[in-house]
């Protein structure tokens, strides 16, 4: 019975964030016997584990292994305060905070509508067979359109899949005019319940459904991930990063999840409400707003557009 209990007990959080708890408990303890310390949670050998951590990971790494100590603390029967309330502790991470501000990656930029025209550029004009260059235009459109993690639709490994948690053929639905696709698991969505994103035809030449017809043409309807390589292989994150960086070798801040961050600020660009696009993104909070990214051509047309409003006093 105790053996169940505790399988229940570990599984009420992801095995991914499980093993980066574990890593923070092992760095706590190598790090108090390296500095001869007793093995407690207190908040000054918190204070000087962060200190000690601040030179060889970000902050918020530093966040991640202070909730994985917590965790271990409440299941262990003592309880740990929050960091807020440990002002001592709580004024070092703001310190580290801003030590690395100068050293913080700089944002990411969308994908936008040019964006994807250089990529249907790139793709018309490299040597890959048909059916990468297909794979690549369906990916990009259904990654922008969808507001897709790249979790959500690539694989774990070039070989192998989870089928509890890849995008799979037999999750996609297709008609004349919208993809309909069920994400098996995603980040807001530890449990597997599984999430339908539905996307409609643009009649253009950036029209996701078109796109994923003219894909499936080549890669047929056999069982298995989504996207597959014309060698067998199955789309992985890497893939996807040097694809992009193959198509745009000059920007350095668009990666993977650009296309979820441009296709929010698409929809924002086209008045949709904020509610609407964080349904359609599937975020449980609103803080996709810092993802959002308007061009300068924007912003130009709002100066218009607040000057006007001089008319209404």
């Amino acid at each position: 019975m105790i053996q169940t209990a505790n399988a229940f007990l570990f599984s009420s959080i992801k095995p991914k964030s499980f093993g980066t708890y574990r890593t923070a408990l092992k760095r706590f303890k190598n790090f108090c016997e390296e500095f001869n310390l007793k093995p407690v949670l207190t908040q000054h050998n918190l204070r000087l584990f962060v200190t000690y951590l601040a030179s060889g990971v970000t902050p918020r790494t530093i966040g991640v292994y202070l909730s994985g100590l917590r965790y271990f603390s409440s299941i262990s029967g003592s309880v740990l305060p929050p960091t807020k309330e440990m002002k001592l502790l709580s004024y070092t991470l703001r310190g580290i905070r801003l030590a690395n501000i100068k050293a913080s990656k700089p944002p990411r930029d969308p994908i936008t509508m040019a964006h994807l025209n250089k990529i249907l550029w790139f793709l018309r004009n490299c040597e890959l067979g048909t059916q990468e260059r297909r794979l690549w235009w369906a990916v990009s459109l259904l990654a922008f359109y969808g507001l897709l993690r790249s979790a959500e639709y690539c694989c774990h490994a070039k070989s192998k899949f989870i089928t509890e948690t890849t995008l799979l053929i037999s999750d996609l639905q297709i008609s004349q005019d919208m993809l309909v696709v069920r994400i098996r698991q995603s980040k807001t969505d530890p449990f597997h319940y599984g999430q339908s994103v539905t996307i409609g035809a643009t009649n253009t030449a950036f029209c996701p459904v078109a796109a994923m017809r003219a894909y499936l043409q080549c890669r047929g309807f056999i069982p298995g991930p989504l996207f597959v390589f014309n060698d067998g292989s199955f789309l992985t994150r890497p893939d996807l990063s040097n694809f992009l960086t193959q198509c745009f070798p000059l920007i350095q801040n668009i990666n993977t999840h650009s296309f979820r961050i441009g296709g929010a600020s698409a929809l924002a660009l086209a008045g949709v409400p904020i509610y609407a696009i964080q349904a359609m993104g599937r975020w449980k909070s609103d803080c996709f707003r810092i993802y959002l990214r308007f061009p300068e051509g924007y912003r130009k047309y709002l100066a218009v557009r607040m000057s006007n409003t001089e008319s209404l006093n």
